[in-house]
């Protein structure tokens, strides 16, 4: 997973646009790394690609991320997903745990219409349910395992799926096979005939 060297952690300062470190165990400020100007030539690093999944985690899209002052363009993050496997695996990993952001979110918003049901009109309910409905895809899509409705049956080596097969007794005629039966008028027995169409002419 991410590379957090000697118990720290990099994020990106909102308001200062800067890098800023912290000790993972103390909450203390460990350095603040001036912001990178031109977002063309930000380099990679550990430090600017964990800020980076944080910022995913919290409900970004690295659209908006690229926005952000000292921020890659999307064009170098998805060269970065190419050339640093890690960090396309912990960006993938990140887009996953946003699921979590997207389902919290939906019961921040539960909550505010509950507590304000008295103001909130029809229309008003409408927006909500739509956004509701967003996250709820949203969340579903970036983690199905956590949040799908589906059910999804595997199996591993140590699991296998097995299955058993009962055997009815039932059998039942081809499709294909047309019965035909014809009377014998003097007083025998009925005879039936089988006849296989031919769908292939």
């Amino acid at each position: 997973m991410e590379d957090v060297k000697n118990g720290t952690y990099t994020v990106l300062d909102k308001d200062s646009g800067k890098l800023v470190t912290v000790n993972l165990l103390t909450g203390e400020l460990v350095h603040e790394a001036l912001p990178v100007s031109l977002r063309c030539k930000v380099p990679y690093s550990v430090a600017l690609s964990q800020a980076l999944y944080t910022l995913v985690r919290e409900g970004m899209s690295i659209n908006k991320i690229s926005m952000l002052e000292g921020m890659p363009t999307v064009s170098l993050m998805h060269r970065w997903c190419v050339m640093y496997p890690d960090f396309a695996e912990n960006l993938k990993q990140a887009r996953k745990d946003r699921a979590h952001t997207f389902h919290d979110r939906i019961i921040d918003v539960t909550d505010e219409v509950y507590l304000n049901r008295t103001n909130i009109g029809k229309e008003e309910l409408g927006a909500v349910k739509s956004v509701i409905e967003n996250y709820k895809w949203l969340a579903e899509r970036g983690n199905p395992e956590e949040y799908s409705s589906r059910t999804k049956i595997t199996g591993d080596r140590e699991n296998p799926l097995t299955f058993t097969v009962v055997d009815t007794g039932i059998r039942r005629t081809r499709p294909d096979v047309e019965v035909t039966c014809e009377r014998i008028e003097d007083g025998g027995d009925g005879v039936c005939a089988s006849e296989t169409s031919d769908d292939t002419a």
